[in-house]
Formats: C-alpha cells, sequence, structure tokens
C-alpha cells in the first residue's frame, strides 16, 4: 500500500494519537509508550500519508494469566486498533 509507514510511537505522537483515535481504546498509547520504554514490548504505529489509522501493542511476555510454559516465550498482542474506513485494506499484511 503506496504510502504506508509503520513505526514504534514517540513521545510526539501521543497528542496526535489522542486527537485521532477515541477515548477507552483497548491499550493507551501513553502505557504503551510506557513498556517499550521499559524495554517489555513495541507500540507500534500505522500512519498513511502521515495520518495514523491504526496501532497495536506487542509485549514480549505472554499475558499474565496465559499457561506457565508461554511465560518468556510466547508474545502478547494487545490493543489491536485501526480506525473503520482503512479496516480490510491490507495494511496488517505489512
Amino acid at each position: 500500500m503506496d504510502g504506508l509507514d509503520i513505526r514504534t510511537i514517540v513521545e510526539a505522537d501521543l497528542a496526535l494519537l489522542a486527537a485521532t483515535f477515541d477515548e477507552g481504546t483497548p491499550e493507551q498509547p501513553e502505557q504503551g509508550l510506557e513498556r517499550q520504554r521499559e524495554g517489555s514490548g513495541d507500540f507500534v504505529i500505522a500512519f498513511l500519508h502521515g495520518v495514523p489509522v491504526g496501532y497495536l501493542a506487542l509485549y514480549w511476555d505472554a499475558e499474565p494469566n496465559a499457561p506457565p510454559e508461554w511465560q518468556g516465550s510466547v508474545p502478547n498482542l494487545s490493543g489491536f486498533v485501526v480506525l473503520e474506513q482503512y479496516r480490510s485494506k491490507g495494511m496488517g499484511q505489512r
């Protein structure tokens, strides 16, 4: 998809994401940035022609409620959010 840029969050993205996405989204960008700084995961944003259209949080450890054998070996995807008008356009394949 032309014009698609996918990268990890930086502090300057917080205001733009707050203006673009509704409150109460599954994973808050502030939490994602903090966990990224701690090294426990990445918060990834998809931009289409410079406009944020989606994001997801990828944490390196499984959810706390996951089976013990998953801990340390199965990453956790959380808060996969794409604006409705951009869904089913193949961005997740990148």
